[in-house]
């Protein structure tokens, strides 16, 4: 429908992937970004049977978990907060997926039934993020938007040092900035934030306050 095409040209526009899968972790929706990491292949695929997968298997099995128990809690079957999974490749740095639950009123937007919602952190892209809106709420200055941009995309600290070519003190110090201002804890926090705004008609992501034990790199 109209709502639907409009929610997904506006995921399509978004420089990080976003993925919406069944309990059973059958995709339902990928947006551009997310279908070109899939068909990548190297550390995030779609099985034979249209899931969601990752090449590590202890990956996938945590993955799998996460997706399931996330579902639950859209139909208010459970109380699963989400958390981070760290995707592996043999070739580059790994990726990072941030499975989080989505209410069921959400669900019905876009057209399916239970599902968790999945972002995608892929540090060797070069895509952009749309955080023009998040700068400007939280005053940030263009350095701090710049380290809010790299943290969306996966960059560990060590990471957004060597591509600005500044000092690793000098991006804890502008993170330190960027947490505090926008009131966040971790850098997972940020991650939740960005799917608090971004994702149009799908705001009442739960996505709950509480810090979940992930395996983001943390500084």
């Amino acid at each position: 429908g109209t709502v639907r095409t409009a929610w997904e040209a506006a995921l399509d526009g978004l420089g990080i992937g976003v993925v919406l899968v069944a309990p059973c972790g059958l995709i339902h929706f990928a947006n551009c970004v997310a279908e070109q990491i899939l068909r990548a292949g190297d550390a995030v695929l779609t099985s034979r049977e249209g899931r969601l997968a990752t090449r590590d298997p202890r990956a996938l099995d945590r993955l799998r978990r996460m997706v399931l128990a996330c579902a639950m809690t859209s139909t208010g079957d459970s109380l699963a907060s989400g958390g981070v999974v760290s995707a592996p490749a043999a070739d580059r740095p790994p990726l990072r997926l941030l499975v989080v639950p989505i209410r069921q009123l959400s669900a019905s937007v876009v057209g399916h039934g239970p599902c968790a919602l999945i972002l995608i952190g892929d540090p060797a892209r070069r895509g952009t993020i749309p955080i023009n809106h998040l700068s400007k709420l939280y005053n940030l200055t263009s350095r701090e938007r710049s380290v809010l941009e790299g943290v969306m995309l996966g960059h560990d600290v060590q990471e957004m040092a060597a591509l600005r070519q500044v000092g690793m003190e000098t991006i804890r110090s502008q993170l330190k900035a960027v947490l505090h201002k926008t009131g966040c804890r971790r850098q997972i926090d940020l991650l939740r934030l960005l799917a608090r705004e971004y994702l149009p008609d799908l705001r009442d992501i739960e996505i709950p306050s509480r810090i979940f034990d992930g395996t983001s790199r943390s500084s």
